[in-house]
């Protein structure tokens, strides 16, 4: 069975992830008794499965499934060598992240003390994630952007990059693995890869997850009979905070709620939502509409240029006391806008770059009777 290039529902469910991490950032910086790690005392909808309303940490391994997903649907279509598709990869996800911490260098430069001041106003984990009167240099930001988030999986420019360099790596391996192998023994080296990462780095899962769940779809064997099931326990797994199953809603073994353990059950929870997305057809009506699919097509800049405004531009508005529920409107309306603003000036441009790249390569390669061109 082939399936199609683009599943317009994990557009949408990707924009849906994409606007709850936004919120919940948003909380963790002006409202972190509403996050457990940020503040003792925390309030009870945090302990609750309503948890799945905001907490964005679940949304970012819904990120890591939908990504094996595509980049597996992507990586099976393509005939070029495994470099050009690793070094395309890396374009993909360099540049933009490049423009994002430049981004969040000229306003750390630009607001140098809110950071300080937000921290004298009521200190909480988040606010130690960012530059505080410590900024680097502009070429440290631009070597920081290109090579060191990738490498250190860490960034105090822009907080969200930290998943980069996971995107970078999973989605490396997914490009090997079918650049390398096909039939039977893509799906045994997909399943040998999954059982070794439960034993050494658990965060990849979901590429392999998503690998699977499209092997799964291309020889017709996904049974679509557990939509609901599927999407009310991703849901109820989703709420997963730092010890709300310790509440009794889950009975997740104990060894497996904290720590990087955690990440297999998220996992799991994140293939169950996008399981659901494709089996549930009201859900993916509803994922396809206008709106969903809208922020799924910016995604990408949203998740890259919403939090340095959190720490900065807001920052003084929140200190000059301006209503939580103003500041949030206005900072959701903002990141939108400048999200969109960063899709065509950034990472638009990006694509279409690669595209063009392909496009050469495709053509040089033809002549010498090594390559048909093929596109994606």
């Amino acid at each position: 069975m082939r399936i199609p290039g683009r599943y317009e529902s994990m557009d949408g469910l990707r924009g849906l992830a994409a606007f709850i991490v936004v919120i919940f950032h948003f909380f963790a910086v002006y409202l972190p008794d509403l996050i457990p790690n940020e503040r003792p005392g925390t309030l009870w909808v945090a302990y609750s499965p309503l948890a799945v309303l905001y907490n964005g940490r679940f949304y970012v391994w819904v990120f890591f499934v939908l990504s094996g997903f595509v980049v597996s649907n992507s990586a099976a279509k393509r005939k070029f060598p495994v470099v050009v598709n690793l070094v395309t990869r890396y374009l993909r996800l360099g540049l933009p992240v490049l423009a994002s911490t430049l981004f969040a260098w000229l306003l750390l430069r630009m607001f140098p003390d809110t950071v300080h001041q937000m921290m004298l106003a009521g200190p909480h984990a988040f606010l130690t994630m960012s530059y505080n009167h410590n900024e680097p240099s502009f070429l440290a930001a631009v070597w920081h952007g290109l090579f060191g988030v990738f490498k250190t999986g860490l960034s105090l420019f822009n907080n969200p990059l930290w998943t980069m360099r996971i995107e970078l790596i999973g989605s490396f391996g997914i490009y090997l693995i079918y650049g390398l192998t096909n039939g039977r023994l893509r799906l045994a080296v997909l399943i040998l890869l999954g059982v070794a990462l439960l034993f050494v780095h658990q965060n990849y899962l979901g590429f392999v997850f998503g690998a699977l769940l499209r092997e799964s779809i291309v020889a017709d064997r996904l049974d679509r009979r557990w939509g609901w099931p599927a999407l009310l326990i991703g849901a109820l797994i989703g709420g997963e905070m730092l010890g709300w199953s310790d509440q009794g809603w889950l009975p997740v073994p104990s060894g497996l709620r904290h720590g990087e353990s955690i990440s297999i059950v998220l996992t799991t929870g994140a293939f169950l939502i996008v399981y659901a997305t494709i089996t549930l057809r009201w859900l993916g009506a509803f994922l396809e509409s206008t709106v969903p699919r809208f922020i799924g097509k910016i995604s990408f800049g949203l998740y890259l240029v919403h939090t340095p405004l959190l720490f900065t531009v807001f920052g003084q508005m929140y200190l000059a006391h301006v209503p939580l529920p103003v500041l949030l409107i206005s900072f959701l309306a903002t990141s939108v806008g400048l999200g969109y603003l960063f899709t065509l000036l950034i990472d638009g441009p990006t694509l279409h770059l690669i595209k063009y790249a392909q496009e050469k390569y495709g053509g040089l390669t033809n002549r010498t009777g090594m390559l048909e061109p093929t596109v994606q």
